[in-house]
């Protein structure tokens, strides 16, 4: 059972500067509360369709944290029944103009990934104090990982340049670019199964 607190907390703070988030959250003051509780949502629908892995620290604390999932279609996961939903939620935080703008950004994540079965990287966050240290690289291992063990490759979206070095690195290849909406721009990266 995953520990949503610490690991929202966690997730919240290694996004807080994050391009996507400052569009999806604009006012500074308060971002990093409004992304904790929006973190805590994701983690929970994650705990409960997908896959929360926590690599922690040698004090035991989270240090860094990859939510995924298998999916089969590219078609949205189902509606959450429980409240608050992703959407609701940023209705009232930031307006339903704009929760409809990130929502129409959002959705054009799904125009890039493969065909077919693959395993989708939502988010990889790392501690701040803990970045540099291996543990995002261990938590993306895992995920990896698991899409070797099926044969299936791995696609994730990213709106930072450093990470499409840093993913590159992890076998990860630039497959489009494009903007999320009126938001930042992004990279759609896949990483094919590599034989075990």
């Amino acid at each position: 059972m995953t520990e949503v607190p610490a690991v929202r907390t966690l997730l919240a703070r290694a996004f807080a500067e994050d391009p996507m988030f400052s569009w999806v959250f604009p006012e500074a003051s308060g971002r990093t509360e409004a992304l904790a509780v929006f973190m805590g949502l994701l983690v929970e629908a994650y705990e409960a369709a997908g896959q929360v892995d926590v690599v922690a620290a040698d004090d035991g604390s989270p240090a860094a944290v990859a939510l995924w999932r298998v999916v089969e279609s590219v078609e949205p996961p189902p509606a959450a029944v429980t409240l608050p939903t992703v959407g609701g939620y940023l209705s009232a935080v930031v307006g339903p103009d704009h929760a409809a703008a990130v929502g129409a950004g959002l959705a054009e994540t799904r125009e890039h990934r493969p065909e077919g079965t693959h395993a989708y990287l939502n988010a990889l966050g790392a501690a701040p104090e803990r970045r540099g240290q291996g543990y995002g690289a261990a938590a993306v291992r895992r995920v990896t990982d698991h899409a070797d063990a099926a044969r299936i490759p791995t696609h994730l979206d990213t709106v930072s340049p450093d990470n499409v070095e840093w993913y590159a690195r992890r076998g990860f290849d630039v497959v489009a670019r494009y903007r999320l909406g009126d938001g930042p721009p992004a990279w759609a990266m896949t990483r094919p199964p590599h034989p075990g």
